[in-house]
């Protein structure tokens, strides 16, 4: 995966989940400073897994986690979806790495 050899260069583990249910499932049993959510996933798409766990900080009284959108869906109405979702940023694929890091600095 292109984002993972991306962030190679700064000291972060990483998890891949393969769908959106994966991802709701790492952010319950694990800690994290970020997500990077690809908002087109099967199974459960990274709108939904993104709704899931702002709902589980809410109920838990958890910190925000930043969650980064990354999609190739560009135009202003899917932007605003990711954004409604509970989305903290969007990055539009194809996205260059010192962006990708540009923004992670920027969260952490």
């Amino acid at each position: 995966m292109i984002i993972e050899r991306f962030l190679q260069v700064i000291p972060v583990d990483t998890h891949i989940a393969e769908n959106g249910k994966i991802a709701v499932d790492l952010f319950k049993s694990n800690t994290y400073d970020f997500i990077l959510m690809d908002m087109q996933m099967p199974v459960m798409s990274g709108f939904e897994a993104t709704e899931m766990i702002r709902q589980i900080e809410k109920e838990q009284g958890l910190k925000k986690m930043p969650i980064i959108a990354l999609t190739a869906a560009a135009t202003p109405d899917e932007i605003q979806a990711s954004l409604d979702s509970g989305c903290d940023q969007v990055l539009t694929k194809p996205i260059s790495q010192a962006r990708l890091i540009e923004t992670l600095y920027n969260f952490l």
